[in-house]
């Protein structure tokens, strides 16, 4: 019999992936681990789990023409961006619960010491908690089904979630 968890993970599962997600995984902010981003707690200090979202890249990444990948990549940014926010939403209506948005890469800070290299939230240490994939040799996650071609983005909440 499924856990008061399990099912609140299944339910947004199934909403993720109607949004047109390509995967999703679960993490524990106990179980994310990155030594050079700040800690969670810093950013949300009750935050007690993530939802980590996977993207597969469009085939304008592999286009000749710097504008067709480009544009291919800022599709992926404002589709992903949009289904920050609706699944930030689901989960303070559904769940009543506080939840904040960690978008793909940017903004970044490129001042002090991670010259822009550092998230706030490590979203491939993220990827990895939520069970999403296993560190390539590039240094990059690899997805089971997508390889390395994949972006995430995540949101934080306050639920009592299990990692995958």
């Amino acid at each position: 019999m499924a856990t008061g968890a399990e099912i609140t993970k299944q339910n947004i599962r199934q909403f993720v992936l109607d949004l047109g997600v390509d995967d999703v995984g679960f993490a524990s902010v106990d179980d994310y681990v990155s030594p050079r981003s700040p800690a969670i707690s810093s950013l949300f200090p009750t935050a007690r789990s993530m939802v980590v979202m996977a993207y597969k890249e469009p085939a304008n990444c592999d286009s000749a023409s710097p504008v067709m990948a480009v544009n291919g990549r800022l599709d992926l940014m404002e589709f992903s961006r949009s289904c920050n926010y609706k699944l930030s939403r689901f989960l303070n209506r559904e769940y009543h619960t506080k939840a904040m948005t960690v978008p793909v890469s940017y903004p970044v800070n490129m001042a002090g010491e991670g010259k822009g290299l550092i998230g706030e939230i490590s979203l491939r240490h993220a990827a990895l908690a939520a069970g999403l994939g296993n560190w390539g040799r590039h240094n990059l996650i690899m997805h089971p089904r997508m390889g390395s071609r994949v972006i995430f983005s995540a949101v934080l909440s306050e639920l009592e979630l299990p990692s995958d």
